[in-house]
């Protein structure tokens, strides 16, 4: 018996075209008898503009040993400085995925500097990765992590207003939206108030005896005249693919851009 493709089963799959601003938008099908309608069912969608925000004009300094972003920010048009030419002064300063601090030897001691160019004015935005070697090499301190996955409990993770989510969802819980990027792994609030933090995303949830357990998994830090943003949203695995992991990237790269200016 010959199988049946998906288009003789389903019917041809629709890729609908939307003309107006960015947004949320509902596609509704129905199937009709004559005047009658059969049955119906809706679908809402966001649209996302991938020309906005533009790159920022001043370079990105770019610290991407694992080469997670480099040609994604290529594409995008964004002006690099690879880490290990940067000299002068501040700037914004990409660091992407990076893994145990002491495996990149080559750049083992430029990498102990970064503090203290956060500290004279730069902007550094930490993408995933070792963040608590990382961390304790750049700026002296720790951070613990937790999981930030439900098990018998659910794990709530909430988006707060800010520039960083932009034409995004934000004073909300996480919703379908961020399925592909919410953090499997969070940064533990005990170990971050120390820095006085201003958390972005943060996840919480209920324990056995009915307490609460809080994390971050967006937050930012003053360090001198610099700041630190750092997040473990799933965004270096799916800026490619996703374009709300792509927004909030290029968002967060405009904020910084805009905290130099």
């Amino acid at each position: 018996m010959r199988s049946r493709s998906y288009s003789e089963v389903y019917g041809e799959e629709v890729s609908p075209q939307v003309s107006g601003d960015e947004g949320y938008y509902k596609a509704v099908a129905r199937l009709r008898s004559g005047n009658r309608i059969l049955t119906e069912n809706d679908f809402e969608f966001l649209v996302i503009d991938r020309s906005k925000p533009a790159p920022p004009s001043k370079p990105i300094v770019l610290l991407d040993p694992e080469d997670n972003l480099r040609k994604w920010m290529q594409r995008r048009g964004f002006p690099l400085i690879e880490f290990t030419e940067w000299r002068g002064k501040p700037h914004v300063v990409l660091v992407a995925g990076m893994k145990d601090p002491s495996g990149y030897y080559e750049i083992y001691d430029e990498l102990r500097k970064l503090g203290q160019m956060v500290k004279e004015g730069s902007v550094a935005v930490f993408l995933e990765g070792n963040f608590n070697d990382l961390m304790y090499l750049f700026l002296r301190f720790n951070i613990g992590q937790q999981s930030g996955v439900g098990s018998f409990v659910g794990n709530f993770h909430c988006v707060k207003p800010h520039p960083v989510f932009q034409g995004l969802p934000m004073g909300c819980l996480m919703d379908w939206e961020y399925t592909d990027i919410w953090a499997v792994e969070t940064m533990k609030e005990t170990t971050i108030g120390n820095l006085n933090p201003q958390t972005i995303v943060g996840c919480f949830s209920t324990t056995g005896d009915g307490g609460t357990e809080w994390g971050s998994e967006m937050f930012i830090t003053s360090q001198g005249e610099g700041r630190v943003l750092m997040s473990k949203l799933r965004l270096t695995e799916t800026v490619d693919r996703d374009p709300v992991a792509e927004r909030i990237v290029m968002n967060m790269l405009a904020w910084a851009a805009e905290g130099l200016a």
